[in-house]
């Protein structure tokens, strides 16, 4: 994790083991950081135990592979087991906060993902955004003189997996959240959304590239503060089987005078002013599989909705366009692949 949104610069190490033993599954926690004083505990019955039980059910009973819907239900997650000591940012003492606790259950979430890629390939995904998103306006309305709060919660993305590419600007792992209209947020409160699309640095390439997240640029049109529970801003959602790390999430003040600041993942009541625009990037995920083996048509595809540069397509995937019509050199990017081809060691790596 980030930070404890008050130690800056002083990582959350969250540490995950999985073990199959017959029917059983556990997920260790030992060795994840001790608990902190700020609120990114995670209780272990409410929160802990059930990231550990969604991840487990969404990797064995994904909806979409089973013919037959299973509800969830007692026996399901009877083989599943969670150790996290207690004292521990999993398993905090009483009376330890806990409101954004999910800060710490998606990155669990995500890592068990991880953990069990090599025996479970075609089951699982890429590293994730593996973040909820939470930002909090508020402020006093000039008339009434009333307080306001507004909570947006902005989308990440997940990575790519085995035959798919990674969903783009959507909530992932645990979140359960929807879109909130831009003309319900203007008309409701004293702000303007300047941008809200997807990211346009790209994609991370792989056999099936990372999801993209979101850019969302707000502007304060009075005096207000804004505060902001998030993740990702320094440790990029992991590439697999030679996929490339997604990018990091970012956040920035424009002030109306063009200063520029660079706020942390999570920060409590920081005051905007009459023209100040506050802008969001969520985490992108991370590519799944060895970029050369992309299908070609498809990178092309890619630079056509530019999702993709001309130039990334030949420097990630080794494929060559031609630049007037974006049509694909077929003959040019069997060379330019079997050139990169040719400088890779039987051991897998580049000399």
């Amino acid at each position: 994790m980030d930070d404890d949104a008050r130690n800056r610069d002083h990582p959350l190490n969250i540490n995950v083991k999985v073990v199959k033993r017959g029917s059983d599954v556990t997920i260790d926690l030992t060795g994840s950081h001790p608990e902190v004083e700020t609120a990114v505990n995670a209780p272990l019955e409410g929160s802990t135990k059930i990231a550990a039980y969604f991840i487990i059910r969404t990797i064995f009973l994904d909806q979409a592979t089973h013919a037959a819907y299973i509800p969830n239900n007692e026996g399901m997650f009877r083989p599943v087991h969670v150790v996290a000591p207690e004292g521990s940012l999993f398993n905090p003492r009483f009376p330890r906060a806990t409101y954004a606790r999910f800060c710490a259950c998606q990155i669990a979430a995500d890592s068990v993902l991880l953990a069990l890629a090599d025996v479970l390939p075609e089951q699982v995904c890429a590293g994730t955004g593996a973040e909820v998103h939470v930002i909090a306006f508020s402020g006093i309305a000039e008339g009434s003189r009333e307080y306001w709060v507004y909570v947006q919660v902005n989308e990440s993305s997940w990575g790519g997996r085995h035959g798919k590419d990674g969903m783009d600007s959507i909530g992932c792992l645990m979140e359960n959240i929807r879109n909130n209209p831009i003309e319900e947020e203007e008309l409701s409160f004293p702000i303007r959304v300047e941008r809200y699309e997807l990211r346009d640095e790209g994609p991370a390439p792989g056999r099936w590239r990372g999801g993209l997240g979101v850019i969302r640029a707000t502007r304060s049109l009075g005096e207000g503060w804004v505060t902001s529970e998030a993740e990702r801003q320094y440790d990029p959602p992991k590439g697999l089987f030679g996929g490339h790390n997604g990018r990091t999430a970012r956040t920035q003040v424009r002030r109306a005078d063009g200063t520029v600041l660079d706020l942390p993942s999570k920060f409590t009541s920081f005051k905007l002013m009459p023209g100040d625009v506050i802008e969001f990037r969520t985490a992108c995920g991370g590519g799944y599989g060895d970029p050369l083996e992309r299908d070609p048509q498809v990178v092309a595809r890619d630079v056509r909705d530019q999702l993709v540069s001309i130039d990334d397509a030949r420097a990630d995937y080794g494929v060559v366009l031609d630049p007037a019509t974006l049509e694909l050199e077929r003959e040019a990017t069997e060379r330019e692949r079997a050139a990169r081809q040719a400088t890779v060691t039987p051991s897998g790596s580049t000399p």
